[in-house]
């Protein structure tokens, strides 16, 4: 979402693009900060920080932070391959409901 920013936008088009800012600093009304966290299933947690700067007139000047912008040329791209699985049910196997009532007589006499 990042690379989707320019120079210039208002701040109604960032808010579209990166969503409410985390704080808006009522001293600093000219600054947003966001901080994102990661957190992977078993790795470390991360915490980034990513602040934008406006003009006077209310356009974006500049962007700080610790976030790191990957162009979508850069990025790894991933061949990705689909097989299907068929998995065979066997006709001996029925479940415990289905063998109580072939047990009784109640059940299917399709044999």
């Amino acid at each position: 979402m990042i690379n989707k920013l320019k120079p210039d936008m208002t701040k109604k088009q960032v808010a579209y693009v990166l969503g409410t800012p985390l704080i808006i600093d009522t001293f600093h009304p000219n600054r947003w900060d966001y901080i994102y966290t990661f957190h992977p299933g078993n790795g470390k947690r991360e915490q980034r920080k990513l602040t934008l700067y406006f003009t006077s007139e209310e356009t974006l000047s500049h962007i700080e932070g610790d976030t790191r912008t990957v162009s979508r040329e850069d990025m790894p791209q991933i061949e990705r391959t689909e097989s299907n699985i068929v998995v065979p049910l066997k006709e001996d196997d029925t479940g415990a409901f289905q063998g109580i009532m072939d047990a009784i007589g109640l059940g299917d006499d399709e044999s």
